[in-house]
């Protein structure tokens, strides 16, 4: 998939809309399936060619909706699709709702030692694909997140 742009976008036009009553209709079963095929059809998408498509901007509003991490079965899906959003698309979209993303971050660490690792995950990615100067007014506030983190331990 991954070594032929044309085969990734065919994937994309026919699944997507098979994918989409599965988050309408809330088929939880199903969910954290759905989220792993998305986020490794984004992984094969080839780096820094094109923009993502409006498919996943539009999921990537949902993805970060609070009810979506409170089903525990989600967490692993969920934080490899958005570990795949900040690798492709770290600076456009991920940076507009870097709050948000960061916030779930504290929330996987400071709430979960079953899924703390994936906010460190979460972290890692964000540190390695955002441009320093992004995350420079949040360090305070990661440090904080992760020395009480390690104080509970």
């Amino acid at each position: 998939v991954s070594k032929n742009p044309d085969v990734l976008d065919q994937f994309e036009q026919i699944l997507f809309p098979v994918f989409t009553p599965v988050f309408t209709e809330d088929i939880a079963e199903f969910v954290p399936y759905v989220l792993q095929i998305i986020g490794f059809l984004l992984e094969s998408r080839p780096c820094g060619i094109t923009s993502i498509p409006d498919s996943y901007r539009a999921l990537f509003q949902l993805i970060l909706t609070p009810s979506f991490w409170d089903r525990s079965g989600n967490i692993p899906a969920l934080s490899r699709l958005l570990q795949a959003y900040i690798e492709k698309a770290g600076e456009t979209i991920v940076l507009e709702k870097l709050t948000i993303v960061l916030g779930v971050f504290q929330r996987l660490v400071s709430q979960s030692k079953i899924h703390d690792h994936e906010g460190f995950a979460i972290l890692n990615s964000l540190i390695i694909n955002l441009p320093s100067t992004c995350l420079n007014n949040y360090l305070k506030d990661i440090f904080i997140v992760i020395f009480t983190r390690l104080r509970k331990a």
